[in-house]
């Protein structure tokens, strides 16, 4: 039996972020939970950055257990612009990360971190996209 894979997102594939961007995928995530790992979050336009950041910075998301990894990932990674063998750097890159629940546990999630340069773009100090979409909305 091969073990659980999670994904942790924390931008427009969050559960309560609408309309849906990959039409199909929901129903091949299963919501397991919230939970945060270390890192900067970016206002890239349309989307959202997180990049690897230490312990300086949380991003908040939403855990899912991935039903049929391979074809999801598959699917994921064209949405978030990974490109093989073009000899460009890609936009983001999927990398297995640590991620901590409310309860403190630890655990690991598939995560697309921005693989460019985020200078110039406005930090989202919250490290919450849904947050900062409602604020952006009210002001």
């Amino acid at each position: 039996m091969k073990p659980e894979q999670y994904l942790f997102a924390y931008g427009t594939l969050r559960k309560d972020y609408s309309p849906d961007p990959v039409p199909g995928i929901r129903d091949k995530l299963i919501y397991v939970g919230e939970a945060e790992a270390s890192g900067l979050m970016y206002d890239l336009g349309a989307y959202p950055g997180a990049v690897r950041g230490g312990e300086s910075g949380m991003i908040r998301g939403d855990v899912f257990l991935i039903r049929d990894p391979e074809k999801v990932l598959g699917q994921l990674d064209e949405y978030e612009g990974i490109t093989r063998n073009t000899g460009r750097k890609a936009k983001f890159a999927r990398e297995k990360s640590p991620i901590t629940w409310g309860s403190g546990d630890r655990s690991y999630a598939w995560i697309y971190w921005y693989n460019l340069e985020v200078t110039g773009k406005t930090r989202i100090t919250s490290g919450d996209y849904l947050k900062y979409l409602e604020k952006e909305k009210s002001t």
